[in-house]
């Protein structure tokens, strides 16, 4: 008898075709599944409550045009891009130092675990009560253990990879630092970068949700509103919005990505990304 290989007619198809396409095919049955998944959830719960997919993504796209829907999200991307920026240098100087000077490494090391372990939430509650800046110091404090640990990483890997001639110039010396480290090790902190968008924004929208200043604007507070109003369509195609536009700035930090892997030999972080 002969026996069939290569599993079912269907996966025997896609093993011969080009693997962007492959891919492409892919993340288009994981997307069907997540909209299968919705409309699942939108029949079995109350229109009311959870709205319809397609009705939800209509909605997103026309608040493009709505002026306000626009402020609001461009603040907050504004105020993403200013705790990233400040959690990029102080994580890279610091993951650079510590991989550099082993001792720093584990004087960093329950600081960053704390910062890494610690309920957001918590966080959020304290902070409301003493400032206005809740929302910048949330995205730095989730995002610059990644960039750390990222930088710290790739330090470590030039540590080994030009053993013998650091040694030669001095372990320590501010010339192999300089010269040496700091150039070796931008690469490690794009993709520290590449690694922070998402949960940049998962954190900012936290962080906006808890504040109550009539003044503050944001793309959090309107799907706060949203939820107060019982609006919830509205609040589920904000939330679609915010989904897409950094879905947007992933795929392009992602594109970004895969040539400094491939230029410079760089490996990203073990962390879950959609790209």
């Amino acid at each position: 008898m002969n026996k069939s290989t290569g599993g079912p007619p269907f996966i025997r198809g896609l093993k011969s075709l080009p693997d962007w396409l492959k891919t492409a095919i892919y993340y288009f049955l994981g997307v069907a599944l997540v909209v299968i998944i919705w409309e699942i959830i939108h029949f079995a719960a109350s229109n009311f409550v959870f709205p319809e997919f397609f009705l939800t993504l209509g909605k997103a796209f026309t608040f493009i045009g709505d002026s306000q829907v626009m402020t609001g999200l461009g603040y907050s991307i504004l105020r993403i891009v200013i705790s990233i920026s400040i959690a990029l240098v102080t994580g890279y100087i610091f993951g650079l130092l510590a991989s550099y000077y082993s001792p720093l490494e584990q004087i960093f090391k329950p600081l960053v675990y704390i910062l890494t372990s610690i309920p957001t939430a918590s966080v959020i509650l304290f902070l409301i009560i003493y400032t206005t800046k809740t929302c910048y110091i949330i995205v730095f404090l989730i995002t610059f253990p990644i960039v750390y640990k990222a930088v710290l990483k790739g330090g470590k890997e030039v540590l080994n990879q030009y053993s013998y001639q650091l040694i030669l110039e001095g372990r320590h010396s501010t010339k192999n630092f300089f010269k040496v480290m700091v150039p070796l090790t931008l690469p490690n902190l794009f993709m520290g970068l590449a690694q922070i968008s998402g949960l940049a924004l998962k954190s900012e929208v936290m962080g906006e949700v808890f504040m109550t200043s009539n003044h503050f604007i944001g793309i959090g507070k309107l799907i706060r509103d949203a939820y107060y109003n019982v609006e919830m369509e509205r609040l589920f195609a904000l939330t679609l919005l915010a989904l897409m536009t950094m879905g947007i700035v992933d795929l392009i930090l992602y594109l970004i990505q895969r040539k400094i892997e491939q230029v410079y030999k760089v490996k990203r972080e073990k962390l879950f990304r959609l790209y």
